[in-house]
């Protein structure tokens, strides 16, 4: 998929003053519709990239100046082992595990066999070309569980691409994803310590239990 970069987006800007940013929108003007439509044609090859707001059927694209958040595509499902672990809060001068600690059956939960599953979901952040982030979701009996059909949530990103909002507009993507399908909450687990503690309560999310070192967080999607 072709994506702007921002030297690019920076001149369709000065000649087009309504772009700012590409967000998709079910609410935007014909004329609107009609130029986004026009300009989408010198860029996007086929029909569903031209449309803006859905790519290969169902997968919502986000275009800014420098990222686009986009959906996970089949081969790049193993990329998931990659932010599994890169989801493991490590304390402040702690060694970090070892990658095999991912294949621990407590872990695998969340990323075997992804994308076979009806309520899989998972949207990636891309950032000059190159996958940074994941946000995905499934119904599964993990950390982070509250309910039967309730899915939980996963979240991560490299560690050079932390604290820049990526980790922000993942989320929100993912949460405006779930609402439009129906699902009434959705639910995560995180150590008190992890400075993601305060993105998911700005997003939403509010603590349901606690133990002596973790959260269960719910966010109530009907609220959103």
């Amino acid at each position: 998929m072709f994506w702007l970069d921002a030297n690019i987006l920076n001149s369709i800007t000065a000649l087009n003053p309504w772009i700012n940013s590409f967000e998709i929108s079910n609410t935007c003007s014909t004329k609107q519709e009609a130029s986004r439509n026009r300009l989408a044609s010198l860029f996007f090859t086929s029909p569903s990239e031209r449309r803006f707001g859905v790519v290969a059927g169902s997968g919502y694209l986000r275009i800014m100046k420098g990222n686009v958040i986009r959906e996970i595509r089949p081969g790049e499902i193993p990329l998931l082992n990659d932010f599994l672990y890169e989801a493991i809060y490590i304390p402040e001068g702690v060694a970090a595990p070892p990658r095999s600690i991912i294949e621990n059956e407590d872990l695998q939960v969340y990323v075997r066999d992804f994308g076979k599953k009806a309520n899989d979901r998972c949207r990636v952040a891309e950032v000059d070309g190159k996958i940074v982030g994941a946000v995905w979701t499934r119904v599964m009996d993990d950390y982070g569980h509250i309910a039967e059909g309730i899915p939980s949530l996963a979240i991560s990103l490299y560690k050079d691409y932390r604290r820049q909002g990526i980790g922000t507009k993942l989320l929100r993507e993912m949460l405006q994803l779930l609402q439009r399908d129906g699902y009434p909450q959705v639910s995560l687990s995180v150590q008190k310590a992890n400075f993601a503690f305060r993105m998911y309560q700005k997003a939403g999310f509010e603590v349901q239990k606690e133990t002596e070192e973790e959260y269960l967080m719910v966010c109530r999607l009907q609220n959103q």
